[in-house]
């Protein structure tokens, strides 16, 4: 049951991101947290598996499409990649709370920049 239970999670959250365009971490860190009642590492773990499988179809389609700027793929990519590899090993220094803090300083920084774009295309 348990595997069915993350299996749904997994086309929520995959639905709800690519129709809204948004990194999947912001929608499945919360529903992980909340509803499996697991730990902020574990479901930042499984985040983050989600996040590569996601993002290699995401690519793959893009691009069939040809809709790919690869150069700009690679730089973020690679960077991110780096960055992420170190944060992970980082994480086991902070304390759950401090996680969850800075999980919600991003989700809101996000929220802020989204809307702002949002505002001035109007």
């Amino acid at each position: 049951m348990e595997y069915l239970i993350f299996f749904g999670i997994g086309i929520l959250t995959g639905i709800i991101t690519t129709l809204l365009g948004i990194g999947g971490g912001v929608i499945i860190l919360p529903i992980l947290l909340y509803i499996t009642n697991i730990e902020v590492r574990v479901a930042a773990a499984i985040s983050a598996v989600q996040v590569f499988f996601a993002s290699s179809f995401g690519t793959f389609f893009n691009w069939l499409q040809k809709t790919i700027n690869f150069r700009y793929a690679l730089i973020f990519g690679i960077s991110s990649g780096i960055t992420y590899f170190f944060s992970s090993y980082f994480t086991s220094y902070f304390q759950e709370n401090t996680i969850k803090i800075i999980y919600l300083g991003a989700v809101v920084l996000a929220l802020v920049l989204f809307f702002i774009v949002a505002f001035t295309k109007l």
